[in-house]
């Protein structure tokens, strides 16, 4: 039974009764491609069937070319053929599809494989798609890719003479086209005795007739339909005329006219992806005028209430549980209605998960099965986050490529920009239906995807290169700045930088070293268990090969500042010694100084009993003054004084002279005495000199030891320094080694 749908209908139906207007170039104003687009089981199949029972119930065509979801076709020929066995005619006047022109060619084509090998036209096809991609993403392979094509086709024309088998063979697409449109043209404007040009079904206003082709599936098919509909039928129907043929050049086609003249041609193509993203390229958007993309949801609450009446349940009890087991897609909820009639409440989850999965894997690839698989486990997923999952590994780049461009599966992330998600529905499915399957490995899944999302707390705070490095060092248990240049090369800045902006992931563990912090450490290494399962083995031998060349090099220098702290200690125990003597020497002169200045104040004292300068003026004074006194009594008669006077000035004169005769005659009498010592005197002095000139030279070496002691002391203190420093570089080399990195 059909429930819903009405707008979507609503617009088809306005598009296929649309009157055509062939005027100018393309496919005219008219939207003659109607692309259908939605999750698997929004009811895209069961909407078709109900379009081709309108245009069959309201004459909407002449005829209908229908393509179902069960074609299988593995070349361009085959699935030609099977689109013209699937003509349906609605006008009485045409009982059937003349196909002799399809079916000639698939013939011969078939003929020429068997001849050419089946891996001929496959990597043609294959060398023809990477020379268009090189057109907008240009690689230095470009030329070689030319080449290649060039020698392959040379190679294959060479394998026959006509020329028409060689077109049939290296322009596949264009000749089944232009045969195609020639059956259309047998089969709907025979020549007849009535009707004797083809002009004339233009002269009596019988064109264009009016075709609808349905296509279901595209995304099965999408890789052999989506060249052959762009870069062949599409133009000839829209933009050639029947002079551009090659294959065909008769009288009975008019050269001039063009094959839209003939045909209205609509297209109602369903598929799970949108139609302007089935190629890389994006060549729908020459048709983007004439395409019109109609999204198929799932049920609305209406819809599913509806739906749900109609089969008997009661909405208001079931349709909320319902809504939640299948996110309102008309196929679950048909699986699901199927399954509460047919089987127990509890197996009505199981149920309907499983046939899910089923509908969800219909067309794909082992492998891709796998990539979806991987994807539903995670709340979003990148490539790093596929490639925890031994089944995607070292194809996570492919794997992450495929799963953003299937619209069918998923979608950008609603919670993590520039992220990916699948469907909520799809997502949920394929958990329970893994775990139905097999507990242990639907629980393999989720270690993988918990793997990746413990990491991610840790990785989200780098960029995409920084990144790597961060899992690289994850394998070490310890790096040092020799260990970052050799491993990391040239991005070695890049890690140091990073040490520098995240000191609580970055640890030292001595003066050189660092570690991951262990939560960060332990998280990265589970992720790289699986990131890595191929190459996790290799990267530790890479870093214990790494760990064996660094343990040389510690050895190495251990050895070395052993040898030097050896030589510091010795030369300590040689400048410790030589301190000990001149501490001694020190000493020892200080005693003998003290010794020369008491011998230097005897000898000055005994050098000082000699005549003094006073002594010396005392005499010279006492002298004259007895001269002086001695005249004064001899002259002081003539002088005109009373003699009174006179015999007083005498007396005194007199007396004065006696005195200073005394005291000249003691200073004469020191004189004399200190002229008999004269020669001692002189031993005397000369004893001071010498004792000074000593003393001088034991007051030189004193400061001369006094220097030396505290160049020994400032050595010793810098031997020690050095020491102490090389002993701790020595413990530090000791607990590296016996840190491995692994």
């Amino acid at each position: 039974m059909f429930v819903g749908r009405e707008d979507e209908i609503h617009r088809i139906h306005q598009c296929l009764a649309a009157t055509a207007e062939p005027t100018g170039g393309g496919a005219g104003n008219r939207a003659a491609i109607i692309a259908m687009y939605g999750l698997f089981g929004a009811g895209k199949t069961t909407l078709l069937r109900r379009i081709r029972r309108i245009v069959e119930n309201e004459r909407l065509a002449d005829a209908m070319l229908v393509i179902n979801e069960d074609v299988t076709t593995t070349s361009l020929p085959e699935f030609v053929y099977h689109l013209a066995t699937g003509f349906i005619s609605l006008d009485p006047a045409i009982p059937r599809f003349f196909i002799d022109e399809t079916d000639a060619r698939r013939r011969r084509y078939l003929q020429i494989m068997g001849r050419l090998g089946a891996d001929t036209m496959p990597l043609l096809a294959k060398l023809r798609t990477e020379l268009h991609h090189q057109s907008s993403h240009p690689t230095p392979e470009g030329k070689a890719i030319e080449s290649e094509l060039l020698m392959l086709e040379h190679a294959v024309k060479n394998q026959f003479n006509n020329p028409d088998d060689q077109r049939l063979t290296l322009d596949t697409g264009n000749v089944l086209a232009e045969a195609f449109i020639v059956d259309l043209m047998n089969t709907m404007f025979p020549l007849t005795d009535q009707i004797e040009s083809l002009e004339a079904y233009l002269r009596t206003g019988q064109t264009p007739k009016r075709i609808v082709v349905v296509i279901d599936t595209f995304e099965k098919i999408t890789p052999l339909l989506n060249p052959w509909l762009l870069e062949s039928f599409l133009p000839y129907l829209y933009e050639k005329r029947f002079g551009d043929f090659h294959s065909y050049r008769t009288p009975y086609l008019p050269a001039g006219t063009f094959v839209r003249e003939f045909f209205d041609v609509r297209f109602v193509i369903a598929g799970r992806e949108r139609l302007s993203l089935t190629d890389l390229e994006r060549r729908w958007d020459r048709y983007r005028e004439a395409l019109v993309e109609i999204p198929i949801g799932p049920f609305s609450r209406d819809e599913l209430a509806e739906f749900l009446r109609i089969n008997g349940f009661k909405p208001e009890e079931v349709s909320e549980r319902v809504m939640e087991l299948t996110q309102g897609l008309p196929y679950l909820v048909t699986l699901w209605s199927d399954a509460a009639r047919a089987s127990s409440e509890g197996a009505e989850q199981s149920f309907v998960n499983a046939l899910a999965e089923q509908r969800i894997f219909w067309y794909k690839t082992d492998q891709q099965r796998e990539w979806i698989r991987a994807a539903a486990f995670l709340d979003w997923f990148d490539a790093d986050a596929l490639r925890c999952f031994p089944t995607v590994g070292p194809d996570a780049e492919r794997a992450f490529e495929y799963l953003r461009n299937s619209s069918e599966v998923s979608r950008p992330s609603q919670t993590t920009a520039g992220k990916y998600e699948l469907h909520g529905i799809i997502r949920d499915a394929l958990r329970q239906a893994t775990f139905q399957q097999s507990s242990e490995r639907g629980q393999a899944f989720v270690e993988s995807a918990t793997a990746f999302q413990n990491a991610w707390g840790v990785l989200a705070r780098f960029d995409f290169v920084e990144r790597d490095l961060i899992r690289r060092l994850a394998f070490f248990a310890w790096f040092d700045a020799e260990a970052i240049r050799r491993y990391c090369g040239g991005q070695a800045h890049r890690v140091n930088a990073m040490i520098a902006a995240a000191p609580d992931l970055f640890l030292p563990t001595n003066a050189t070293g660092h570690r991951l912090a262990p939560d960060a450490a332990q998280v990265l290494e589970r992720y790289n268990r699986r990131a890595e399962a191929d190459t996790y083995q290799q990267r530790l031998q890479e870093v214990e090969t790494l760990w064996q060349a660094r343990k040389l090099e510690l050895e190495s220098q251990l050895h070395e500042r052993r040898q030097r702290l050896a030589s510091i200690q010795e030369e300590l125990r040689f400048k410790s010694a030589e301190r000990r003597m001149k501490a001694e020497l020190h000493q020892s002169t200080r005693g003998t100084m003290g010794v020369l200045e008491s011998d230097l104040q005897t000898a000055r004292k005994r050098r000082r009993q000699g005549l003094t300068d006073r002594e010396s003026v005392i005499a010279r004074t006492s002298f004259f003054f007895m001269v002086l006194c001695f005249l004064a009594f001899l002259f002081v008669r003539s002088t005109p004084l009373d003699p009174v006077t006179q015999q007083l000035v005498r007396t005194a004169a007199l007396v004065l002279t006696l005195l200073f005769v005394f005291v000249f005659a003691l200073m004469l009498g020191r004189i004399l005495y200190l002229r008999s010592r004269k020669q001692e005197l002189r031993d005397l002095r000369e004893d001071e000199l010498s004792t000074e000139d000593r003393l001088a030279s034991k007051r030189y070496e004193l400061q001369t030891l006094s220097a030396e002691a505290e160049v020994a002391e400032r050595s010793i203190a810098a031997l020690t320094d050095e020491a102490a420093l090389i002993g701790k570089q020595i413990a530090q080399l000791e607990q590296s080694i016996a840190a491995p990195y692994v």
